[in-house]
C-alpha cells in the first residue's frame, strides 16, 4: 500500500516537472499577460492600470488519457449522413417559416408607429399654428365679428317678419275687397300672398287656417270646370253607346283634367273597409248607368261620420272619368291632394248653388260652420256669411 502511494507521488510529481502549464490572463484594461504556472500561486501587477492579477498554481493531477475514438461502421453511413441533411435542411425551412410571421408582425408595428408618429406630429404642428394664429386680440375681434353677425340676422329676421305681417294685413284687406266686388282672380292672388306670408310666420292659428281657407275657395272659384258635370257624364255615355268611350276618356284628360269642381252630396263611409263613397243620385244616359265620385280623400277623416250618409260640401280637381269593366258605373277620380272641404257661405254662393226646402240656408251654413271647425279655421259669423 505505502509502495503504491510512493509510485502515484513520484509519479504525479515527474508529470508536474516534465509538462509545463503555461497561462495567459486578460486584464479589465484588456492587455494580456503570459507565463507559466508555478508550483505555487502567483500575484502579478498590471504595468498599465496597476490592477493585480492572481494566477493559479500548477495542476497536480496528471492530464486525462485521450479515448481513442470507435470506428464507425461503413454501413449505413450514407443513409445516416442523408438522414442529417435532411433534418438540417429541415430545421433551416421550419426556422425560415417560422420567422415570416414575425418578420411581418415586426414589419408592420413598425410602420403602424411611424404612421401615429407622423399623425401625432402633424396635430400637433396643427394645434401650435391654431393657438398661435388666435391670439387674444384675434379673438376680440373675431367675437365682435359673430356679434354684430348674429345682431345684423336678428334684425333682418325681425324685418321680414314684420314684413310678412304687413303682408298678411294688406293682402287679406285687399283680397276680401276685391271678393266683395266680384273681383275673383285679384281676390285669389292676393290670398295666396297672405298665405305664403303665413307660411313665412310659421302661423297655424285659426285666424290663419281660415285666410288659407279663402285661399283656397278662390283658386277652386276661379278654374272651375266649364261644363255641368251631369251633361259632361252624359256626353261620356253617348260615347260608350257608340263605342269610342277610350276615345273620349283621352279627351276628357286633355280639356277637363286638372279643372276644379264644388260637390255637394251626402257621402258614406265604410268603416269596415275605411273607404267613403259619394253615390250620383241621377242615373246617366238611356241605359241608366250609376255615377260613382272617388272621394276618398283625407279630408274626410276629419269629418265624424254615423250609421246614416254625412252630407259634405268640397272642392277638388278632377282627375278622370271612366267605365267600369261591366260598363254599368261610371267613376270619376278626384285629386286627393287638393281636396278640401268648403267652409265660407259667401264664396257657397258665389260658385252658384241655390237653397231650397231639401236644402235651407240655415242648414248649409250649419254644415259650413261644422267643416270650418273640423279644418281649423274660425266659423263664419253670421255678418260674415
Amino acid at each position: 500500500m505505502s509502495g503504491w502511494l510512493a509510485k502515484a507521488s513520484s509519479s504525479l510529481r515527474q508529470e508536474n516537472t516534465e509538462t509545463p502549464q503555461p497561462f495567459v490572463l486578460t486584464c479589465e484594461c484588456g492587455l494580456e499577460h503570459n507565463g507559466l504556472r508555478r508550483n505555487r500561486h502567483q500575484r502579478i501587477i498590471c504595468k498599465t492600470c496597476g490592477a493585480s492579477l492572481f494566477v493559479l498554481p500548477k495542476d497536480v493531477y496528471p492530464a486525462p488519457v485521450a479515448r481513442k475514438p470507435k470506428k464507425k461502421k461503413k454501413k449505413g453511413k450514407g443513409h445516416s449522413r442523408g438522414r442529417r441533411k435532411a433534418a438540417t435542411v429541415s430545421q433551416r425551412v421550419v426556422r425560415s417559416v417560422a420567422s415570416v410571421p414575425a418578420v411581418a408582425a415586426d414589419s408592420l408595428r413598425t410602420l403602424g408607429l411611424k404612421l401615429l408618429q407622423s399623425l401625432r406630429q402633424t396635430v400637433t404642428s396643427w394645434l401650435t399654428a391654431f393657438r398661435n394664429f388666435w391670439t387674444p386680440f384675434r379673438l376680440i375681434i373675431l367675437g365682435i365679428v359673430i356679434m354684430i353677425g348674429f345682431t345684423l340676422t336678428m334684425v333682418a329676421r325681425s324685418r321680414g317678419l314684420e314684413a310678412a305681417r304687413e303682408t298678411v294685413r294688406t293682402a287679406v284687406e285687399a283680397g276680401t275687397s276685391a271678393l266683395d266686388d266680384g273681383e275673383l282672380a285679384e281676390a285669389r292672388d292676393h290670398f295666396a300672398q297672405a298665405a305664403a306670408a303665413l307660411d313665412r310666420l310659421g302661423r297655424d292659428d285659426p285666424e290663419a287656417e281660415q285666410i288659407r281657407q279663402r285661399w283656397r275657395e278662390t283658386t277652386a272659384m276661379t278654374r272651375l270646370l266649364s261644363q255641368d258635370l251631369y251633361a259632361l257624364i252624359e256626353e261620356g255615355d253617348h260615347a260608350a253607346a257608340a263605342g269610342i268611350e277610350d276615345e273620349w276618356e283621352e279627351e276628357f284628360q286633355a280639356r277637363h283634367s286638372g279643372k276644379w269642381i264644388v260637390l255637394e252630396l251626402p257621402v258614406m263611409h265604410d268603416a269596415d273597409k275605411d273607404t267613403y263613397r259619394m253615390p250620383y243620385p241621377m242615373p246617366v244616359g238611356i241605359e241608366g248607368r250609376v255615377v260613382t265620385i272617388d272621394v276618398n280623400v283625407p279630408v274626410m277623416a276629419r269629418l265624424t261620420f254615423g250609421d246614416a250618409p254625412r252630407t259634405v260640401i268640397m272642392a277638388a280637381p278632377v282627375e278622370s272619368c271612366s267605365l267600369t269593366n261591366n260598363r254599368r258605373i261610371w267613376t270619376l277620380g278626384l285629386d286627393t291632394d287638393q281636396a278640401f272641404l268648403w267652409a265660407h257661405l259667401d264664396t257657397y254662393e258665389a260658385v252658384g248653388f241655390d237653397f231650397d226646402d231639401w236644402q235651407p240656408r240655415a242648414r248649409v251654413r250649419q254644415i259650413l260652420e261644422s267643416q270650418a271647425e273640423a279644418v281649423g279655421a274660425l266659423s263664419p259669423t253670421s255678418e260674415q256669411l
